[in-house]
């Protein structure tokens, strides 16, 4: 039996609606925390050989493999870069990896960061794969549709932003950005949202209202309540992302998916890497931030930005707006794109044939 940790209820962040699809596939069971983040040793059944974490930082994940019974072993998935972390995250991190059999990273920087920080753990490279199913390009009739339900002009040049709405994702960027939108362009930004919240008051409403309230007209939004539904990203022209430190962003390879180009700040090796994997240079476009050296040692909730250094990013990025509007694309390179990436390996069928050998492999050992 395989069991994964999950100390919220509800998923939110991206791990975590990754990790809702996969484990149906690979037969793995929730063990969910208690109110109070506490898991229970005891609710560990007899017959449970792996117990997954995907939250090492979580100090209810890292108490509970401490407290390992001798018939489980533990593989432990890390997401986020050392330094986003806390002094007491690090910490978590650390006890949950002297009690990890195998670490694994959707990015080989980050299992370079393991394997220095952590040696006696061995950590393998695990790409994130998306479904061609769900994520391929629409054809030009589809993308006019989607045009036209939001009331979108038809020769309008498409961003689309998704993702969480806060300061270590951009926000400040995204406000600012949607203030001096290139001539043609429109903004969609997509954020979790909860259907029941009619008063559109919770979460990240607020923070969505405040990046249209920048430039009502070329500024959509899509509250995302139901994430089984199409996605938004196939009918965009570009996929924006403005976060100031991440990892292996699923939004990315949604997008190259979908057949399209992403356009990103620096914020992350591996945008690199999945150039030496196979991706087009025009794949994936880094915006360089001149000030980014400033932010490697930040943690999250110290990421955020001067008001010079959001006007620095907001023009680059609008710069490559204007280019990406200018060199235009065709349907051949979409097809094209949709194609390397799968080629590369960053299909869920390939996740997840990797996944279960190493799963398979922690408990033979």
């Amino acid at each position: 039996m395989r069991l994964q940790l999950t100390p919220r209820r509800a998923a939110t962040f991206g791990q975590d609606f990754l990790a809702e699809r996969i484990n149906r596939r690979l037969s793995v069971a929730l063990l969910t925390a208690d109110a109070h983040g506490v898991f229970s040793p005891n609710a560990i059944p007899e017959n449970a050989r792996l117990i997954i974490s995907h939250h090492p930082e979580d100090a209810g994940e890292s108490r509970l493999l401490v407290m390992l019974p001798s018939h489980a072993r533990a593989v432990v998935h890390r997401h986020v870069q050392w330094s986003y972390l806390s002094a007491g995250q690090q910490e978590n991190v650390r006890r949950s990896m002297a009690n990890a059999a195998l670490c694994i990273a959707p990015a080989e920087f980050l299992a370079q960061e393991s394997r220095a920080l952590f040696p006696e753990t061995r950590c393998e490279v695990v790409h994130i794969g998306r479904d061609p199913k769900i994520y391929h390009p629409a054809s030009p009739k589809a993308r006019l549709a989607f045009r036209a339900q939001l009331q979108i002009p038809e020769d309008s040049f498409l961003a689309i932003h998704v993702g969480r709405l806060e300061d270590a994702k951009g926000l400040q960027i995204l406000i600012a950005l949607a203030a001096r939108l290139p001539e043609r362009a429109v903004l969609l930004i997509q954020f979790t949202a909860n259907s029941s919240d009619v008063n559109r008051s919770d979460g990240f409403w607020p923070q969505a209202r405040a990046i249209q309230s920048a430039n009502p007209t070329p500024v959509r939004l899509w509250p995302d309540t139901d994430p089984a539904s199409d996605r938004p990203v196939r009918y965009a022209d570009l996929l924006i992302t403005t976060s100031l430190k991440e990892v292996a962003p699923m939004v990315a390879v949604e997008a190259l998916m979908s057949g399209v180009p992403v356009a990103a700040t620096d914020s992350t090796p591996f945008y690199s890497e999945i150039h030496t994997l196979g991706a087009a240079a025009e794949d994936v476009t880094i915006v360089p931030l001149p000030f980014f050296e400033r932010l490697t040692t930040l943690t999250r909730d110290q990421l955020t930005l001067t008001e010079y250094e959001v006007t620095i990013a907001a023009n680059l990025m609008a710069g490559e707006i204007e280019g990406q509007i200018t060199r235009g694309v065709e349907d051949t390179e979409s097809a094209l794109r949709a194609q390397r990436i799968m080629d590369a390996g960053f299909t869920e069928d390939a996740m997840i044939a990797r996944l279960d050998a190493l799963y398979r492999a922690v408990i033979t050992e």
